[in-house]
């Protein structure tokens, strides 16, 4: 039977599918699952070889890009245990080397608790840089457990997520709307190449409302709801997650973002709400989250390399968002645009900024990194890059960086904020010193004099 997901769209690729040896069974059929084929290599069935899907599997544009795998193991017995060994993923030999494991979760819910493997992992890169890890898991109970290669956050997980906080806000708004309260419309920006909703939220509190609404976008918002209402006062910040599929640690990036965005008792949240207008995109390819791709959407391209000049019927969803962020700055005072990523390689969480071409714009660019290193433990200032290197090298396939998030937004509109956060899959270099609040408000006071590494820049 082929599955269809809850935006109607079928699901029936590659990287998804069942294997059965005896009463084991393993699966990827499943929203973000990945495994292309499994075989058992050992007589008992106890051992088994699973074969990773690369993104866009079968298909004319099949890629190189191999590392997600999600799958689910049913029908082993209580204290059973079983050696797994994931196989065709790309090197991953320094995460590896840095104590890195696959997660796995007890049960069917969404939202059971996900932990790192507790056993040894062992890895090795054959001929071709193939590489392969192995584990062995002890199975405590005779329910289902999940495996991934990070802490899984899937297209249908956001859907769900989102539902709730619009069912959270909506519980909290009496019949007479007060200034503070939160406001919170969600809306259709686009559809992806499979027809999946590319989704953005406005998250505000009722504070400066005008009685006009935003004007419709030609080729956007294909719904035809009521527009959000304008804010004419307050800043604008755009956040952006997911145009990698893999890179789950942006999924939960946004996740306490969107948390913490529409905590109604959180003072900092309140005051946040009071002079930003935000503009939250969960996803950019969708198609890609769902099918289990690890960096690819329907096409094998990359979309994080087409920011600089995306056509509408190919990159509909990056297009989307570029034509948002640049109607927003010519309309509205947008300062910030924010997209999330995970990185496979350099440790920590950090930002990848821009060169500016002014002192002045240099300053502010990297003292609101800066901030964030005041006010976050985890937010590593000394890896941060704003390097014009960094916005015009290539990567392993040639393309130029010319064509990230970062460095299309920043040519299209000039906004001196336009970066890329970035959360290793793993593990950090340094945890900061976060100083308390310096008053009720409550802000951060100023930490202590920066000792660690200087960021990469130009003057």
């Amino acid at each position: 039977m082929v599955r269809t997901d809850s935006d109607g769209v079928k699901c029936e690729y590659p990287s998804q599918g069942t294997w059965t040896f005896g009463d084991i069974v393993l699966s990827s059929e499943f929203c973000s699952g990945n495994i292309g084929h499994v075989e058992a290599v050992d007589d008992e069935q106890t051992c088994f070889e699973l074969r990773t899907s690369p993104d866009c599997a079968g298909q004319p544009f099949e890629t190189n890009y191999r590392t997600w795998f999600y799958f689910s193991v049913s029908g082993a017995k209580k204290d059973q245990t079983l050696t797994f060994t994931v196989m065709n993923m790309n090197p991953q030999t320094k995460m590896f080397n840095q104590g890195m494991k696959p997660v796995y979760r007890l049960g069917s819910s969404a939202w059971d608790k996900w932990e790192r493997i507790k056993d040894e992992v062992t890895y090795s890169c054959g001929e071709g840089r193939q590489f392969q890890i192995r584990f062995k898991f002890r199975f405590s109970s005779d329910s289902t457990v999940f495996f991934a290669f990070s802490y899984p956050y899937s297209f249908e997980d956001v859907k769900r997520k989102l539902d709730a906080i619009q069912d959270a806000v909506a519980s909290k708004l009496g019949a007479k709307t007060s200034e503070s309260a939160i406001y919170l419309e969600r809306e259709t920006l686009t559809y992806s190449l499979e027809g999946r909703r590319m989704e953005v939220l406005t998250i505000t509190d009722y504070f400066g409302a005008s009685s006009e609404r935003e004007e419709e976008i030609e080729n956007l918002f294909p719904e035809g709801k009521q527009r959000p209402l304008v804010f004419p006062e307050k800043k604008y910040f755009v956040l952006s997650a997911r145009v990698h599929p893999g890179e789950s640690p942006a999924q939960w990036m946004w996740d306490g973002a969107i948390d913490f965005l529409v905590n109604k008792e959180d003072p900092r949240a309140k005051a946040l709400r009071r002079a930003f207008v935000f503009k939250v995109v969960p996803i950019i390819n969708p198609d890609g989250v769902a099918r289990g791709h690890y960096r690819a959407d329907t096409q094998g391209l990359n979309l994080n390399r087409f920011y600089d000049a995306p056509d509408r019927t190919r990159h509909p969803t990056v297009w989307a968002i570029k034509e948002l962020v640049v109607w927003l700055k010519g309309r509205t005072n947008l300062k910030f645009f924010v997209d999330l990523h995970a990185h496979a390689t350099k440790r920590g969480c950090f930002c990848y900024a821009n060169a500016l071409p002014t002192y002045q714009e240099m300053i502010d660019n990297m003292m609101y990194a800066r901030m964030i290193a005041i006010n976050s433990a985890h937010f590593d200032f000394g890896s941060c890059v704003f390097s014009e290197k960094a916005m015009e090298s290539k990567d392993r396939n040639g393309q130029s960086k010319e064509g990230s998030s970062r460095v299309g937004i920043y040519r299209a509109t000039g906004l001196v904020h336009s970066m890329t956060v970035e959360c290793n899959y793993n593990g950090g270099r340094v945890v900061n010193n976060k100083p308390p609040a310096a008053t009720q408000d409550p802000r951060a006071s100023p930490g202590e004099t920066w000792r660690g590494p200087l960021p990469k820049f130009n003057t």
